[in-house]
């Protein structure tokens, strides 16, 4: 019944003349023409962008009576060949009005998805059996692949943070804002919807009527709920339903089921319903934060934060208490339930079964639940070969090659069994035209057809060295090396010319017959092989990687080897960056750990760029040293190793918001709010950090679930201008930043300002908030006793010692934050990375000024230091990748704090010599100082974790100590010699 429109997509493949073709002729847009076939006449559209594209193919998507057009371009090759992955894409058709130009080409076809494709011949839509699927044809090896259809547009992923039951004077409040698949954007349409469980006695007594808080949910558009429990005084005219107040009350008591739907920029709709009791008692509030169905994996730990609140109008004791329950229950794990948070380790949860969890908080006789469901399991399989792209010489004296990848296992099980298929490829050139990479029967080039079913693939050197064309027949019948030709010889030599080695891992429930790349349980490694007549009998190897995409946290590790040769063999290194399309030379002298000439390279982290893959050489001699100047001669006297990695993307197309933007410290409530971000490394974690005035972040909260909080902030360390009227007030700015981190480490910073009057008077502030930290331990709030223990000292700490507070004054508060912070401390165990960060932030704000903390708290500080130093080691040491990320963060902290509890004071609060720490005669204790020491043996043990041999020394200092941390040879340890400076003294050394 609407315009009906006609348009022409025409997809250019190359530009430039096919005779004399190169790579980037096939960076090339396809375009879009409109045809109006009543004049005749065609005009440009839109630019669609496109890498060798082969064919559009235009479809209709038809659901619930609506149709919405798509247009796929299949890109048959990029810039790195015919046989390299690139994307394919998918748009939409959107209508965009436009009132200026009377709708004259109005809309557009949008970027919905990219899909990774190799050869894309076609893409075409197929409808089969209920299901909806994109066929992707390929020029290939790959053949058909499938491409389920709903998974290729982004649907909306609705989650609603709320409390299970509300009491009388308790407000309804739901919050969508963790909501994801927004690309970034707002939602277009935000609906909420009474669907059930209006009490009867309100039907019989208000027909035809809503409660006052259900009519004014209806009206709401947004994605936060925030309706009070009494009824607005005045007039309220509802523009659809009508609505009754009984009492004032705007809810009656009943259990409701609350409908929220939404719609993103493109389409995508999804909905999800909540469910929650109103109370005539006042009971406590529980929630869990997240979502309610919860996927987690067997290797995983799976961490879940309640909060618990008090009643409002409850008169009875604050003190909560917090339980957990889990149905079916975990008979052999040990766990914690009587904390806000509730941890259940790995390998706990059985596979496929599901789970019922259910979080309770009492408040006296009352109590309030909150539940969630979690299913596991199983992980792909991790897959290691113990080889990397190299060359192989076929003049060699061995006659077999392994291909072994037997390293692989399945997360969280080790000794599980799983299914190996080994697939094999040759690079074909013919002339100078590329057909890259295509199959052929892997047992072509074995004498153990069977090992192409095993984890280790024996590669005949006898066969690999036969001509190509018994593989492939359109490929040379004559021998192509890929380097080591020596004029006059008579051989041929062709860089590009290499094989490709290929394996799948699966569960050992899936046979071979099914375990390929396309199974969504597979997971695939791959290697490639130069090709050499010279004679080396040099093995270079690097250690392979759980995982090529590196976080922009991490620095980029690698561990070189030469096989086959003792310990005492001189062995000569040179790592080089292979050039690659539009990649940074990252081998600089400023960005490296180690030297380029080291068997190991270990960089600085931050370097990757975009999406681009970087590709390095690890070349190896025995015979002299190595530069890049002979690298081209070095045939028959070096080998060489490549590996390749590119940056895990963080999260991205997120905001972070701060409302209000002006208040006064400690007083004002601020909510800050991450929404919208985006990620394919689920879960994201959130930390809400300030920066105080040393320079330091302080925490609120680090790596949480929780996409919203309320906190209140210190003063700023910078002066500010007060708005009106406030502008005779003095005001200061602070930076508060939120840092979004996936699952594989990677992190995004926004930082947003906020503007601060100080408060009028600091005891009456301060006694408050000590006031507020009784109740949060009693409601045993540990993250957010940790969050105010630190701002409370951040504001001791603009105030200089004396007058309004007096040294006795400073100590005693700091005394009293030390014991909260040991209080909530005890409360978060087991310490996750996050709070383990979070504590030590807190222990450094409270001690980073030593003349204002007693010998009590020092105590205290020092048992801290030594619980959380011993958690994070233990951390290191199961392989949490999170503990390992953090490693910096958590060593600037412990490092400042040492500072601290390392310098003396004292008793009239004035420093003493460094010597003088361990007398008797200074208000610190021994059995605190040795505590001390062993922290800062703990702190050089967490510096060394992931160092490699031939990285540099680490470093650590404060005023009053220094460490040096290494990783040695045994052989070294008796030449090398550590001490701390001034007059106390310790050493230590981990051989390697």
């Amino acid at each position: 019944g609407g315009l009906v429109r006609n348009f022409m997509a025409v997809a250019n493949q190359l530009e430039g003349d096919q005779t004399t073709e190169v790579s980037s002729h096939y960076v090339v847009d396809a375009y879009v023409y409109e045809i109006d076939y009543t004049t005749h006449t065609s005009i440009f559209f839109q630019a669609l962008q496109s890498y060798g594209a082969n064919t559009i193919t235009a479809f209709q998507r038809c659901e619930n009576n609506i149709c919405e057009s798509f247009l796929a371009v299949a890109n048959l090759r990029g810039i790195c060949g015919p046989e390299s992955f690139i994307p394919s894409r998918i748009y939409k058709w959107s209508s965009i009005s436009s009132t200026n130009c009377a709708d004259v080409n109005a809309g557009k076809f949008h970027l919905v998805y990219e899909m990774s494709t190799k050869a894309a011949l076609r893409l075409q839509y197929v409808e089969a059996h209920g299901n909806y699927y994109l066929l992707q044809l390929t020029g290939g090896s790959t053949g058909v692949l499938f491409h389920e259809f709903e998974s290729l547009i982004p649907v909306p992923e609705p989650v609603v943070d709320y409390a299970g039951a509300l009491g009388p004077c308790d407000a309804l409040r739901l919050d969508a804002r963790a909501s994801m698949q927004s690309g970034g954007r707002d939602f277009t349409d935000i609906r909420w919807t009474l669907v059930g469980g209006l009490p009867e006695s309100w039907l019989i007594a208000h027909p035809g009527e809503l409660p006052y808080a259900i009519a004014k949910l209806h009206e709401i558009k947004s994605a936060v709920v925030a309706i009070d429990s009494i009824c607005p005084s005045g007039l309220y005219i509802h523009p659809v339903t009508n609505y009754s107040c009984t009492d004032s009350i705007s809810l009656p008591p009943g259990t409701y089921q609350i409908r929220l739907s939404i719609s993103n920029w493109i389409g995508g709709t999804a909905q999800t319903d909540v469910v929650f009791r109103r109370d005539v008692d006042p009971v406590p509030s529980a929630r869990i934060v997240g979502p309610r169905d919860i996927t987690s994996y067997f290797d995983k730990e799976v961490v879940l934060e309640g909060q618990g609140k008090k009643s409002p109008c409850s008169t009875l004791d604050p003190t909560l208490l917090h339980a957990w329950t889990i149905r079916p229950p975990l008979t052999t794990a040990r766990l914690v339930t009587d904390r806000p948070m509730f941890t259940i380790p790995e390998n706990s949860l059985t596979v496929g079964i599901p789970y019922q969890i259910v979080y309770t908080v009492s408040q006296g006789t009352y109590t309030a639940s909150a539940r969630v469901s979690v299913t596991c399991r199983v992980s792909k399989p991790v897959v290691l070969i113990d080889s990397t792209n190299r060359v192989v010489s076929l003049d060699s004296k061995f006659t077999m090659l392994p291909l072994d990848a037997s390293q692989s296992y399945s997360p969280g099980n080790e000794a599980r069994e799983l299914t190996f298929v080994w697939g094999c490829e040759y690079y074909v050139k013919v002339g100078e035209k590329d057909f890259g990479f295509r199959s052929f029967d892997c047992s072509l080039l074995s004498s153990d057809a069977g090992s192409q079913f095993t984890s280790i693939f024996y590669v005949d050197l006898a066969k690999l060295a036969l001509a190509p064309s018994r593989l492939i027949d359109i490929a040379s019948d004559r021998m192509i090396y890929t380097e080591g030709c020596v004029g006059g010889s008579g051989l041929l030599c062709d860089p590009s010319v290499r094989y490709r080695f290929n394996v799948a891992v699966c569960d050992a429930s899936i046979g071979p017959d099914l375990c390929t790349a396309t199974h969504s349980q597979a997971s695939m490694a791959s290697v490639e092989w130069g090709t050499t007549p010279a004679q080396t009998f040099i093995d270079v190897n690097i250690a392979p990687l759980k995982s090529n995409r590196i976080s922009n946290l991490m620095s980029i590790k690698f561990m070189g080897e030469v096989k086959g040769v003792s310990s005492y063999t001189d062995v000569s290194y040179l790592w080089v960056q292979m050039e690659s399309n539009g990649t940074e030379h990252l081998l600089r002298p400023e960005n490296l750990i180690t030297s380029i000439h080291s068997a190991n390279l270990v960089t600085k982290s931050g370097l990757l760029q975009g999406e681009y893959k970087y590709r390095f050489r690890l070349y190896a001699s025995l015979t002299g040293a190595l530069d890049a100047a002979i690298l081209s001669s070095c045939n028959g006297m070096c080998g060489w190793a490549e590996i390749e990695v590119q940056l895990n993307m963080p999260p991205h197309s997120g905001k972070f918001t701060i409302s209000p933007a002006v208040g006064e410290a400690l007083s004002t409530p601020f909510t800050l709010t991450a929404e919208q971000w985006q990620d394919q490394d689920l879960p994201m974690k959130h930390t809400f950090s300030y920066t105080g005035p040393d320079g330091i972040c302080k925490y609120m909260a680090v790596l949480t679930s929780r996409t919203a909080l309320v906190v209140v902030f210190p003063p700023g360390s910078a002066p500010a201008t007060c708005p009106p009227p406030d502008d005779s007030v003095s005001c200061t700015s602070l930076s508060v930043r939120l840092t979004v981190t996936d699952s594989l480490g990677s992190a995004v910073d926004t930082i947003k300002g906020t503007t601060l009057s100080m408060p009028v008077s600091l005891r009456p502030a301060v006694f408050t908030k000590l006031e507020e930290l009784n109740e949060l331990a009693k409601m045993q709030d540990g993250v957010g006793m940790l969050s105010l223990a630190g701002v409370v000292s951040d504001l001791l700490n603009q105030f200089p010692t004396g007058g309004v507070a007096p040294l006795l004054y400073k100590q005693g508060v700091r005394s009293q934050l030390t014991s909260r912070i040991d209080q909530a401390v005890k409360m978060l165990v087991p310490m996750s990375v996050g709070t383990a960060i979070h504590s030590l932030g807190s222990i450094w704000a409270v001690c980073g000024k030593a003349s204002e903390v007693d010998p009590a708290a020092r105590d205290i500080a020092s048992s801290l230091l030594e619980m959380i130093g011993i958690r994070v080691l233990n951390l290191i040491g199961e392989g949490d990748t999170s503990a390992v990320v953090q490693v910096p963060t958590i060593s600037i902290l412990i490092q400042k704090t040492l500072g601290a509890l390392l310098t003396p004071v004292s008793a009239t609060g004035r420093r003493s010599g460094a010597r003088d720490l361990l007398a008797e005669s200074t208000p610190v204790k021994p059995m605190s100082a040795l505590q001390t020491i062993a922290s800062v043996e703990r702190l050089s043990r967490i510096n060394v974790a992931g160092h490699v041999l031939g990285q540099a020394a680490d470093v650590t200092q404060d005023a009053s100590y220094q460490t040096v941390t290494q990783v040695v040879t045994e052989a070294m340890l008796s030449n090398i010699q550590r001490q701390l400076v001034g007059s106390l003294a310790s050493s230590s050394s981990l051989a390697s």
